[in-house]
């Protein structure tokens, strides 16, 4: 606290109705260089110019009845009171140092402490900013570098990792200002070790350095998308970022945000170009590393996934996303008790950690802990209300436990928070199937396919539906479809296997068979069908290893008696 004391005792020294000897010491101290201190600053713009307009009309976007003139006016009465503290001769710094004063002592804004992660849209538009006296690093920082863009002073805005501020420099006398924190001077020292900034960030110029005024309207933009996009409105979300990205192409947060966004709505090519866009501007952004990571682990390449997980643990060993990239990649392996003691790690650092609530959830469900995994889903819901995998996640407990009423309000909410999400819908179809309601499922199954004729698992779900309801000739239409479209779809190629098992076809049946089982060897239904085409096929000691694997991997499983049933028939030949 000492050197935020020291630094308030000279700003406000130089900002207090200062005495007539005051001025020599002003021309002294400027030099004759910047001509500043023999005039006036520049007239300010009118309130409706400048940056201030810009960021003003920010807020006018998000909310068409906001009182952006008032907000001119507040903002310019600051100006006002900076330029009689600072007096009609002062050179540069010293206006810089009295508009410091205006903010901080007269009118009284500070960053909002009750919103440590930027949660609050309030803290992220100037005209409630000004209203409420509170604001987070990117609105405070827009004030100054608004008052900054008044009054012709030479102020810049400087990005670091999830943070900004703003610097004066004016060839001369160089200082940053912390803008939540009364415009402490802090070293770029300081905010390196901090923020963990790569060296390599820093040579560049992706950090640290100084950046034109206007880049603070991307950092606004970065906000309002990151708020959207945790809100659930994902297109929102990717157009706030595109016209981030547009109007800062080097914001590494920016793009790592967009392929968050990008992943989310199945654009894994467009989120793998933004990471690896962000990985190169800042090869320490853990966050890009792991999500990275993730997006390789889910197209099979885990030795690059490995890679990237390797470099996002070393670059910041205590990133929980780094953790639940591994707990994904155990859990994949079949090492469930790792991949929770990852997540626990996870979760013992950043305890508000909504994806890894939602893989324990998973987890837990898998084996069995449905009130566990109920309690972590409830956890992601009430973190990250507007995302739709922790309904997701409730409703699949709730249909483990028989609660189909239950299960099905939970994927009417997970559809609400992302009705673009194809999965989402296509689970939700696959719940209404079970739950008898054969026209809501195919419902969601024909708007999915509209979209995209060749989503394998819609193809795959309608056909289930279709074999539901007596229509083995649909099915099987959509089944030879939805192979066509994804070889690697077991379900799809189990259920194949049944209809041809039907119509007499037991090799294609059987070559069917095999094949989901070895595509998901975890599934108990696989090993199931395979044990009855092989039974009907008269393949008896096939039969019953297929079917005691089945029975291996899930002995209660709702089919279990019939499956032991068909295990006694089988061995008894």
């Amino acid at each position: 606290m000492r050197p935020r004391l020291e630094w308030l005792a000279v700003a406000v020294a130089g900002c207090v109705a200062p005495p007539p000897e005051w001025y020599e010491e002003a021309r002294e101290s400027e030099g004759s260089a910047t001509g500043a201190e023999t005039r006036a600053p520049p007239a300010p713009p009118g309130p409706g110019d400048g940056l201030a307009s810009e960021i003003l009309a920010l807020a006018l976007e998000e909310d068409p009845s906001a009182d952006v003139a008032a907000a001119g006016r507040a903002l310019e009465e600051v100006a006002d009171r900076a330029r009689r503290r600072a007096g009609p001769s002062a050179g540069p710094h010293r206006l810089w140092e009295c508009v410091l004063a205006a903010v901080y002592d007269d009118a009284g804004l500070r960053g909002d402490e009750r919103d440590p992660e930027g949660l609050d849209p309030q803290n992220s538009r100037l005209d409630r900013v000004l209203e409420r006296r509170r604001g987070n690093c990117a609105s405070l920082s827009a004030l100054l570098l608004g008052l900054a863009d008044r009054l012709g002073l030479p102020v810049h805005g400087v990005r670091l990792p999830g943070h900004f501020l703003v610097r004066y420099d004016d060839g001369r006398r160089r200082r940053n200002a912390e803008a939540t924190d009364h415009g402490m001077e802090l070293p770029d020292e300081h905010y390196a070790r901090k923020f963990r900034v790569h060296p390599a960030a820093v040579a560049s110029e992706t950090y640290l350095a100084s950046l034109p005024p206007r880049a603070v309207l991307a950092e606004l933009l970065v906000n309002r998308g990151a708020l959207a996009s945790r809100a659930g409105r994902a297109r929102e979300a990717l157009g706030l970022l595109d016209r981030a990205i547009a109007a800062d192409p080097r914001h590494p947060h920016a793009l790592y945000d967009r392929a968050v966004v990008r992943k989310r709505l199945g654009d894994d090519a467009g989120a793998l170009e933004d990471l690896g866009a962000a990985i190169a501007l800042d090869p320490g952004h853990a966050p890009a590393l792991a999500s990275r990571a993730e997006v390789h682990l889910r197209a099979g390449r885990r030795e690059e996934a490995l890679a990237d997980l390797s470099a996002a643990e070393e670059a910041d060993p205590g990133y929980a996303g780094s953790q639940v990239v591994r707990a994904a990649l155990l859990a994949g392996a079949g090492r469930r008790e790792e991949a929770l003691a990852a997540l626990e790690r996870a979760l013992s650092s950043d305890r508000r950690s909504a994806v890894a609530h939602v893989l324990r959830a998973r987890l837990r469900r898998e084996a069995g802990d449905l009130v566990g995994a109920l309690q972590d889903a409830t956890a992601a819901a009430q973190i990250e209300p507007g995302s739709p995998e922790p309904h997701a996640e409730r409703a699949m407990a709730y249909d483990a436990q028989g609660r189909t009423a239950e299960a099905l309000a939970e994927w009417d909410r997970a559809v609400e928070a992302d009705p673009g999400r194809p999965e989402v819908r296509a689970n939700r179809a696959a719940a209404r199937a079970r739950a008898g309601d054969l026209r809501g499922a195919r419902e969601d199954l024909d708007l999915l396919l509209r979209a995209d004729p060749r989503h394998a698992d819609a193809l795959a779900r309608r056909a289930a539906v279709s074999m539901l309801e007596g229509r083995e000739a649909d099915a099987r239409a959509d089944l030879d479809a939805a192979v066509g479209a994804d070889p690697a779809h077991a379900g799809a190629r189990a259920n194949r296997a049944v209809l041809r098992a039907r119509a007499g076809d037991l090799e294609g049946a059987e070559e069917d068979a095999r094949e989901a089982a070895r595509l998901r060897p975890e599934a108990v239904e696989t090993w199931a069908t395979l044990g009855r085409v092989l039974a009907k096929a008269g393949r008896w000691p096939e039969a019953a290893e297929a079917l005691r694997r089945a029975l291996a991997l899930s002995p209660g499983a709702a089919e279990a008696e019939e499956l032991r049933a068909l295990l006694g028939r089988v061995e008894g030949r």
